[in-house]
């Protein structure tokens, strides 16, 4: 998940002293495959700063104005054949996460994870 890379490249950023010069060189050469590429976007890849790679990414990557999808994929969300309780709880977890994210810790977050969860299960008397 990108805010997770991202908050482990500030601590390790911070812990090496890194200026925000450093910073871009380091994330850039951290990022592979398709993500690489928006290091080549403006056609200057030695010009981006860091703010402008990290803004590109959470754009491309992030979970900025995705609330709804998430919350969609929560309402259409059911436990799979043979997929256990504790994968189907993870998932709602993950979903939530995505969906509103920073509230996990809040009352108005934790009953709709509660009800989507007994929603998604298949055993309709145990979700009852």
């Amino acid at each position: 998940m990108l805010k997770h890379f991202l908050v482990q490249f500030e601590i390790c950023a911070e812990h090496n002293g890194w200026t925000v010069d450093e910073k871009a060189a380091q994330l850039k050469c951290c990022l592979t495959d398709e993500a690489s590429l928006l290091v080549w976007d403006t056609g200057k890849p030695t010009e981006v700063s860091y703010s402008q790679l990290t803004e590109k990414l959470r754009r491309r990557y992030g979970f900025m104005d995705q609330q709804e999808k998430f919350e969609a994929e929560l309402r259409a969300r059911r436990q799979g054949k043979g997929e256990s309780l504790a994968e189907l709880c993870q998932d709602i977890r993950c979903l939530m996460i995505k969906a509103y994210p920073g509230q996990d810790e809040t009352t108005i977050y934790q009953r709709p994870a509660k009800e989507h969860f007994l929603t998604a299960m298949s055993d309709r008397v145990l979700a009852s």
